[in-house]
């Protein structure tokens, strides 16, 4: 199971990624912070412990990072690394950006009807 930590929405969240990912373990860490310099980001931690940043409560942009905690947990994106292949920090066409944003709109929807 995940857990999600977090005072934005961490119920839907958890839910979101648990209805996603069912066979996976882990904890996601929420924060808002509104002197950061993008809209968010997410890191990995460790294999099971990812951090996302956001600038503000925007659902989109909490669905898109949602995407890459998904990728992180499951083991598909470490680093410049996307299922095991190595890819340039070319952000808007590499892959693991090209699947957040093919799938923040759904991920925004789930997050609505919980």
């Amino acid at each position: 199971m995940i857990v999600v930590y977090s005072d934005f929405l961490p119920y839907a969240a958890e839910r979101l990624l648990n209805d996603w990912c069912p066979n996976l373990a882990g904890e996601v860490h929420i924060t808002v912070d509104p002197e950061l310099n993008v809209d968010g980001h997410c890191i990995s931690i460790c294999d099971d412990e990812v951090h996302i940043s956001l600038r503000s409560k925007d659902l989109i942009v909490l669905a898109h990072e949602l995407v890459h905690a998904k990728q992180y947990l499951k083991g598909e994106l470490r680093g410049h690394t996307w299922k095991g292949k190595q890819y340039e920090p070319d952000f808007f066409h590499c892959p693991w950006e090209q699947q957040a944003y093919a799938l923040e709109n759904t991920f925004k929807n789930h997050l609505q009807l919980l």
